[in-house]
């Protein structure tokens, strides 16, 4: 692959992975011209480094990846915690955790799939990527949304079962609603929009439970990929 680079002429589809390739291969070759420096006391321990084997890489990206696959099953497991008087602290602090799982869970999973791919088909092999991501997300947007909703049906019936004209709780939480100043059609419609809010929330703590199970599930596919990865005829690394 030539040095030159011009955008006009090239594919806008693939200037993006051409953008990637040909910085990855001036890095490269500015790290070539530093190990060649006489009289660096860090040669020996780069010179380590880029001997490293595939084998060496595989295993560091999988432990990064590792690292956050566990993050965001502890952030799933807290937030299947919350009830409905949660506030905005509450809510923040698992975010902000979640982003340190972030830092290790792209870049890994990018070196995973990308590792070894000529620099000719960098940019099919982006696309491909970014395709099954997004084609992935659809439909586990899809799959959560229904299960939301049928655990959510699943905790209302369980809920309504205690609620009666009969049973005191709730014959003390009607009148108290109608001292108060309500009919007793808005007492009811209360009574129901709490009753909806309750299944929703535990069915959000369902979903994230699930979600943090298959996060620690999905570990030990993390050790099955190919080494990463050796560089192929006109591979980048």
């Amino acid at each position: 692959m030539a040095d030159f680079y011009d955008v006009k002429t090239c594919n806008p589809r693939e200037s993006l992975g051409y953008l990637v390739a040909l910085v990855r291969r001036r890095l490269h070759r500015a790290h070539r011209r530093r190990l060649r420096q006489p009289g660096r006391p860090d040669d020996a321990r780069d010179a380590h480094r880029s001997r490293a084997t595939p084998a060496q890489r595989s295993l560091a990206a999988a432990r990064l990846s590792m690292v956050g696959f566990m993050v965001f099953a502890a952030v799933a497991f807290w937030r299947g915690t919350f009830n409905t008087g949660a506030d905005f602290a509450t809510i923040a602090m698992p975010q902000l955790l979640q982003g340190v799982g972030v830092a290790f869970f792209f870049t890994p999973l990018i070196s995973i799939n990308l590792g070894g791919i000529p620099v000719a088909r960098i940019a099919n092999a982006t696309g491909l990527q970014n395709f099954m991501r997004m084609m992935a997300g659809s439909f586990g947007a899809s799959i959560v949304i229904s299960v939301w909703d049928n655990r959510q049906d699943l905790h209302r019936s369980r809920l309504s079962e205690s609620l009666s004209l009969f049973d005191t709780t709730t014959r003390h939480v009607v009148d108290t609603m109608q001292g108060l100043g309500m009919t007793p059609d808005q007492a009811y419609g209360q009574l129901e929009r709490m009753l909806i809010s309750q299944s929703y929330m535990l069915a959000t703590n369902d979903i994230f439970w699930i979600v943090g199970v298959l996060f620690l599930a999905l570990i030990p596919l993390l050790w099955t990929t190919r080494p990463p990865f050796s560089a192929g005829p006109g591979g980048g690394h």
